[in-house]
């Protein structure tokens, strides 16, 4: 589930508007809009163009605080 809080945060917390994080990350305004309001949530794909476009790791999903992302036991890769 993906929380828009957490981006809304750091894009405050940087200083970006919602105008330039849709410039940044390539995504429309309006897509930016309905994300942070909680009406839609990205796929995948676009969840990862908000994270580069915020500087957090793409494996740390967006929506959540890094503390929470680090306690998640990670799973082994297929073939290791």
């Amino acid at each position: 589930m993906f929380s828009a809080e957490r981006p809304t945060q750091l894009r405050r917390d940087r200083g970006i508007t919602q105008a330039a994080l849709a410039q940044l990350s390539g995504l429309s305004l309006g897509a930016i809009r309905n994300y942070q309001q909680g009406w839609r949530d990205p796929p995948l794909s676009k969840a990862a163009r908000l994270a580069t476009a915020l500087n957090v790791f793409v494996d740390q999903p967006v929506g959540e605080k890094p503390e929470a992302a680090a306690k998640k036991p990670r799973r082994p890769r297929k073939g290791k």
